[in-house]
């Protein structure tokens, strides 16, 4: 399990996790339209590297990252079938040629394929597979929101948790009154069949409670 703390726009500390290194190409809206494609061996690294300023990119300073816009991102293996990363980067490349004007893409491979049937195919099969990165893009309030919330699903559960303990206890009390009557009862029995006298009960005046006098 890999795990990377930030710090957010406030210094609290985000703790971001995942299993495994997946591999594949991001692209990232910029303000004013402009956009930037980056291939890269860890998405959600990339993701969170971005989110939380830790990358420097001459793009990215001059055109601020738009939050409001989820990432694009495009797998490069899906269901044990791959794709070349370089493959996927120049279909996703040629793509977004093909959809917005060249001085507003950014990346730092930048090339001019052609896009083939084949490219096409493979990036319809690869984009936005659900997976958790765009959990990565929450705005800070969107956090702490989902951390109260947590807290809140984890208390309810405790309390769930508690009164199902509390009744079980009350069960074991109950069956451990049950048997105690029950041996008692059978106990004495025993007593009056190997000819053993039984102790007197009396009541004690001041609380009424019966109290068993040894012989």
């Amino acid at each position: 399990m890999r795990s990377i703390t930030y710090l957010d726009a406030k210094d609290n500390p985000i703790r971001k996790q995942w299993a495994n290194d997946i591999a594949g190409v991001v692209v990232i809206h910029l303000a004013e339209g402009n956009i930037y494609i980056e291939r890269t061996a860890d998405i959600f690294k990339f993701l969170c590297d971005v989110r939380y300023g830790h990358l420097n990119k001459g793009i990215i300073q001059k055109y601020p990252v738009d939050f409001k816009k989820k990432p694009d991102v495009f797998m490069a293996k899906i269901e044990g079938n791959s794709i070349d990363l370089l493959t996927l980067f120049k279909s996703v490349l040629n793509h977004y040629q093909n959809t917005h004007i060249d001085a507003r893409i950014r990346t730092s491979d930048y090339h001019a394929d052609e896009l083939t049937a084949t490219d096409i195919d493979n990036l319809s099969k690869n984009s936005n597979y659900p997976e958790d990165f765009l959990s990565i893009w929450k705005s800070d309030k969107e956090n702490l929101e989902d951390e109260a919330f947590k807290k809140e699903q984890e208390q309810l559960q405790r309390e769930e948790q508690h009164k199902r303990d509390r009744e079980k206890a009350k069960q074991i009390a109950l069956k451990e009154a049950e048997l105690s009557k029950k041996y008692e009862k059978e106990m004495n029995s025993f007593k009056k069949e190997i000819g053993m006298k039984l102790p007197k009960k009396k009541y004690q005046n001041n609380r009424g409670d019966k109290i068993a006098w040894k012989m």
